[in-house]
């Protein structure tokens, strides 16, 4: 992940991309989402409000891409952090074999201190609890849970087996740091597993900050 500042006037255009080398042996994907020793060279820039998130998307074929940004939702009270709010950023991607989901939140000044503990466990949860992938309720028979690498991050893996087309998921804090974050990105892809390890391996997200 790199950071960049903003100015009072708005945001600076993307100066550059940092592209990491590609690994094109053994590229078969795995269920459990383990990270290849090598990654594309991410060639998209998608917008999710407060940051960038550059990945490739040249497997995919012809897309469009749809966001919205800055809505908020209550955190439930039932999980031990409490009540909280904050602040949520999606883009879908659609082409004619599949789709990407993923969406971007962030804890508003005050709440909770700005951030929490990021650990398996956290990364797990939030992935649990995510509406953009089947309930645990639905999934707890159904899917295989387990970690991986992402942008430099450690990221908690879910592949949903019952569902048709087969549904992975991924979570990570993008601004994480000596084990704290104040932001969670998440991301599904209902692509073929080649195609979608390399898309997840590709995500590179540019935090954006203010002066």
């Amino acid at each position: 992940m790199k950071t960049r500042t903003l100015g009072a006037l708005g945001f600076l255009c993307l100066l550059c991309i940092l592209a990491a080398s590609v690994s094109a042996d053994n590229a078969a994907v795995s269920a459990d989402m383990t990270s290849p020793e090598g990654a594309k060279a991410p060639t998209d820039v998608i917008s999710l409000g407060v940051a960038d998130v550059s990945l490739d998307l040249s497997g995919i074929g012809e897309y469009t891409v749809e966001t919205t940004n800055l809505s908020e939702r209550g955190h439930s009270s039932q999980c031990s952090y409490g009540s909280f709010d904050y602040d949520r950023y999606h883009a879908t991607i659609t082409s004619d074999s599949g789709q990407v989901l993923m969406e971007l939140q962030i804890l508003p000044s005050g709440d909770i201190d700005l951030g929490t503990s990021i650990n398996h466990w956290t990364l797990r949860h939030a992935l649990e609890r995510w509406d953009g992938v089947p309930s645990r309720v639905e999934a707890t028979t159904n899917c295989t849970a387990n970690s991986t690498v992402i942008d430099g991050k450690h990221a908690a893996t879910r592949t949903y087996v019952s569902e048709d087309p087969v549904i992975y998921a991924a979570s990570f804090s993008p601004d994480e740091e000596d084990g704290w974050g104040a932001a969670f990105f998440y991301i599904k892809s209902d692509f073929p597993q080649e195609i979608t390890e390399e898309l997840f391996q590709s995500i590179d997200v540019e935090m954006l900050t203010c002066d």
